[in-house]
């Protein structure tokens, strides 16, 4: 076995299950500090509290949807209660069938990219809903990329924090 660069090279007769055992150990990051996994944590109780606010508080949006529609000149004028509930469910059904990609995703370009794309996605919803003037631009903007937002932040904040920890995992994943 010699050594070259910082590596681990073992003769051509060696087993090639060692060569990557030696080269997997040598890359190994540091077990995080408790500081670094509270923070992590953290984050995520954020993340995800801010993703469930949002995607389940549309009943307050509803309601005042619903007052608008009985008012003359509004984008709502007309429209029936479950017009205006579509929205909503649009919402939670892309956010809930979204997951399997933004999983895939966060595998191909790792978490923090995909979750950052979560809360862009959904401050251009917010820029786009409020130039929305038809009942079918609040359902894109407030369904579709409110969805699309949500599980994009939500699902890789669930599934990537509780790795962080080897031990009080099920402390970790609850909160």
């Amino acid at each position: 076995m010699e050594e070259e660069n910082g590596f681990q090279i073992y003769n051509e007769g060696a087993a090639p299950e060692r060569a990557v055992q030696a080269l997997v150990t040598q890359n190994e990051l540091p077990p995080p500090t408790q500081m670094r996994q509270a923070m992590i944590v953290g984050a995520g109780f954020i993340v995800m509290f801010m993703a469930s606010a949002i995607i389940f508080a549309y009943g307050v949006y509803q309601v005042i949807y619903e007052e608008m529609a009985k008012q003359p000149r509004t984008p709502f004028t007309g429209t029936s209660s479950s017009i205006i509930s579509l929205i909503g469910t649009l919402s939670i059904t892309v956010m809930s069938m979204g997951g399997p990609f933004a999983m895939t995703w966060a595998k191909l370009y790792g978490p923090q990219p995909v979750i950052m794309s979560g809360g862009i996605v959904f401050g251009l919803n917010c820029i786009l809903a409020s130039l929305s003037e038809y009942v079918w631009q609040f359902a894109l903007t407030q369904g579709v990329l409110v969805g699309m937002g949500t599980c994009m932040a939500y699902v890789p904040t669930m599934s990537v924090a509780p790795t962080w920890f080897d031990n009080r995992r099920g402390l970790a994943w609850a909160s």
